[in-house]
């Protein structure tokens, strides 16, 4: 896999939201706006926890049985068992250093919620030790469901190439 093959992952890799025996946040207080809001918000950051402890098998779980990812426009992968293979490849070649999800907006409709925001990523290349800074916007269209909420969609959009990180790699 090459140096950009896996930058790019590690963009996508934030596409991916149970740790392995822990659940997705149920919905709180589902019959307001705030309390679905809150409940989402929770979510965002049950994913970012996720994302920052490179639990594939837990991402892909999140997603909904028709749930997407997708990077700059293109889909990487649809469903939970593609989004699982998808990730597996990153397996031992990305460690992920800091994940953060800054949410703009959240509209909710019904039992959909549509985040925007903008994600921050440093991830460490294991095969060299090089470590990268991502960010992007994101577009996430999340479903209240029985469960709790799950991902029907989730988008980003690099702002720049990745670039390598200031020399502290401190895991955080």
């Amino acid at each position: 896999m090459s140096r950009r093959a896996l930058a790019t992952g590690v963009l996508v890799l934030l596409l991916a939201v149970d740790a392995l025996g822990a659940e997705t946040p149920r919905p709180r207080g589902t019959g307001t706006h705030a309390g679905a809001e809150a409940g989402v918000r929770a979510a965002m950051a049950h994913y970012d926890r996720l994302v920052l402890g490179m639990k594939g098998d837990s991402i892909a779980a999140t997603y909904l049985p028709e749930g997407v990812m997708v990077n700059q426009g293109h889909t990487i992968a649809r469903g939970p068992d593609s989004i699982r293979t998808f990730l597996a490849a990153f397996d031992g070649k990305v460690r992920v250093d800091r994940q953060r999800t800054d949410i703009d907006s959240i509209r909710i409709h019904a039992d959909t919620a549509f985040v925007s925001g903008v994600y921050h990523q440093t991830a460490t290349l294991l095969a060299d030790s090089n470590t990268v800074e991502v960010s992007g916007r994101i577009e996430a269209a999340w479903v209240r469901t029985a469960a709790g909420w799950r991902i029907r969609s989730m988008a980003t959009e690099p702002l720049a190439a990745p670039r390598p990180a200031p020399t502290d790699t401190t895991r955080h």
